[in-house]
């Protein structure tokens, strides 16, 4: 209640989804954690915050993820990334299957699954990462601009798996 009990309406998702990004940001140029922990709980708030009917739950989902997985990167709480990897895969989950978007948040749950591998050394981490960039490559034309970007970002796990098993298959496809 705001003063003179009147309700203080709380702000829309967008609003806080934005202000997580922001803060962020500002985590990124400053490198001070409180930022990021700020993020993160702010982000949380716009996902719980979306309406049901939203045509952009899978944004806040994705934003909420790679703010949990750049506390990862940071902290190293494996449970911020396993926690990232729920989120982002929800967030593709939710979005229909011509959603312009959904080859970069596969891209996004891609590179959180290689992140997993490389801390924990499951291949079948590594196979998830593949499997999905894969998928990405497929959503996107060859002439569009971000086609080479996201090959190429099915090649780095690729490698990976190459160096760790010979298989040259791996590394042909690599190429």
């Amino acid at each position: 209640m705001g003063r003179g009990g009147s309700v203080v309406p709380r702000p829309s998702s967008w609003i806080l989804d934005g202000l997580g990004n922001r803060l962020s940001n500002k985590f990124l140029k400053t490198g001070v954690l409180d930022y990021l922990q700020e993020s993160v709980r702010i982000t949380l708030e716009a996902v719980k915050a979306t309406p049901q009917d939203n045509s952009d739950p899978a944004g806040r989902l994705n934003n909420f993820g790679n703010h949990l997985d750049e506390r990862y990167s940071r902290t190293g709480a494996i449970g911020d990334l396993e926690e990232a990897i729920r989120v982002v895969n929800e967030a593709v989950e939710t979005m229909p299957p011509d959603e312009p978007e959904q080859a970069k948040f596969l891209n996004n749950l891609g590179n959180k699954f290689g992140k997993r591998y490389w801390r924990i050394e499951a291949m079948s981490d590594l196979e998830e990462a593949i499997r999905i960039k894969r998928q990405a490559v497929k959503m996107i034309p060859p002439g569009h601009p971000d086609f080479p970007a996201t090959l190429n970002n099915v090649a780095v796990p690729l490698r990976d798996k190459f160096s760790r098993s010979d298989v040259i298959d791996d590394f042909e496809e690599a190429i």
